[in-house]
């Protein structure tokens, strides 16, 4: 008789449970945000930042009576570093980004006796594999085979991501997400959100809650200070520059993982031979790809491309407000796309909470086992 009260009690005292949960995880993300925002002096976030899509849910469909665009008018490509045969690309959460002519490029690292695939999805957005061979070099490999591949016709702005994409223990939905859209808005929108001088990393700093404001620094044990202090190794891959007579210094932003954006056109301002010398280097079997791949890729890319769009300026602390303020204005559009956001946090197994509350809750409500490691 006392067994159905019980169990209403113990229900109600769950949903009680659940619900105040929830709360406070909610009321503890705008207040990490609101501590971010205010914590950065001169740091002013523009409030009136919005992207919207067209009636069919793709960015850009202003496009959409043009039959055929040049691949010269392609606004972003999105390069995964995978080595995998993968059988359902069809089906991937990237496509949920819905930008009007985007391409993916996919690399493959098996099966050279299957050709390169192609799909095609959503908002004209079109896919492609390219196979390379050995198996050796990792995510440097395709960067350095990419930049050679598109040097004579790079796209306005190259997304470069590892093969685990999204779902990484480095990374989120979010921040790929967010990111990936503010950037193609201030490649086709700049006078609403300015694109920042710097290299935007797609890292984020999973359950660290002392790098909130990870896009500036190097985020994670690995930290970069400067390239032949921290490292000593490097002046092996430093050698290797000097083949083809470049010199590095020090980078104005560092970020770990290797997964960034920068304008394509940067990729020019080397000569291909860097290209070609540095994606011989990781490719040689006699390494070991794993230490070639962080001295010769990790390390020294935001260096490489240190202040994209004008290399002769100085980052400045007007600089910096301006890179911190970018980050805050791409964050912000979480509540826009919030659907798309809970597609691809789906692939993690649990609801989508916000990056916010990763750092907040960290491995007790998102535990690591559930996290692609890469």
């Amino acid at each position: 008789m006392h067994q159905p009260r019980r169990a209403c009690v113990k229900f109600a005292q769950l949903s009680l449970y659940i619900i105040t949960t929830f709360a406070l995880t909610a009321w503890l993300g705008f207040t990490l945000t609101k501590e971010d925002a205010e914590s950065v002096p001169g740091l002013h976030v523009r409030r009136d930042f919005d992207i919207l899509p067209g009636t069919d849910g793709c960015y850009g469909a202003v496009w959409s009576n043009v039959s055929k665009i040049p691949e010269s008018s392609r606004y972003m490509e999105i390069v995964i570093a995978g080595h995998e045969y993968m059988l359902d690309f069809d089906r991937s959460y990237l496509w949920e980004l819905k930008i009007w002519n985007l391409n993916f490029v996919l690399y493959r690292r098996e099966h050279e006796e299957v050709p390169g695939r192609t799909w095609e999805g959503p908002c004209n957005m079109t896919a492609e594999e390219r196979v390379v061979l050995p198996n050796h070099g990792r995510d440097g490999a395709a960067f350095y085979d990419y930049s050679m591949w598109r040097y004579k016709n790079p796209p306005s702005a190259v997304v470069f991501l590892h093969g685990h994409a999204a779902l990484g223990w480095h990374t989120s939905c979010e921040t790929v997400f967010t990111r990936i859209l503010a950037y193609w808005h201030s490649i086709t929108h700049p006078e609403v959100i300015p694109l920042p001088n710097a290299v935007i990393t797609l890292t984020f700093a999973r359950g660290r809650k002392d790098t909130r404001f990870e896009p500036l620094s190097w985020n994670g044990g690995r930290r970069l200070r400067y390239m032949t202090e921290s490292h000593p190794e490097m002046s092996s891959c430093l050698a290797v520059l000097a083949q083809v007579n470049i010199t590095l210094e020090r980078a104005s932003v560092t970020s770990c993982c290797g997964s960034f954006i920068l304008p394509g056109a940067a990729i020019r301002r080397h000569p291909e031979a860097m290209y070609a010398t540095l994606l011989a280097h990781v490719q040689d079997v006699s390494q070991d790809d794993q230490v070639t791949g962080r001295q010769c890729f990790e390390y020294i890319i935001y260096a490489l491309f240190d202040r994209p769009q004008a290399p002769r300026l100085p980052f400045d602390e007007s600089s910096r407000k301006q890179l911190l303020s970018w980050y805050q204005a791409s964050k912000r559009l979480r509540s826009q796309i919030s659907p798309r956001l809970h597609s691809c946090e789906k692939n993690y197994g649990h609801l989508y909470l916000g990056d916010d509350n990763r750092l907040i809750l960290g491995k007790w409500w998102f535990p690591a086992r559930r996290y692609v490691q890469g």
